[in-house]
């Protein structure tokens, strides 16, 4: 997943920092929040933290949401 985002983020500075780019870079963070969220579910962490990855993974993908609909390219 880092990696992923990595080349994503070389490929945005290559291209003059297109959006498409840092719209997948953002998609990619709000699935690595999810994965976080179930990775503390799953070794019984606390449930706060829980939530708090589960949170951030909803305003990764609201952000997403919003650049992909109004972002233009």
């Amino acid at each position: 997943m880092i990696i992923a985002t990595g080349l994503i983020l070389i490929l945005s500075l290559i291209n003059d920092i297109n959006f498409s780019f840092i719209k997948y870079i953002i998609l990619l963070s709000g699935i690595g929040s999810i994965i976080d969220g179930f990775e503390c579910f799953f070794k019984k962490e606390a449930k706060k933290q829980m939530l708090l990855d589960f949170g951030i993974a909803v305003i990764w993908f609201a952000v997403f949401l919003v650049l992909h609909l109004y972002g233009g390219s």
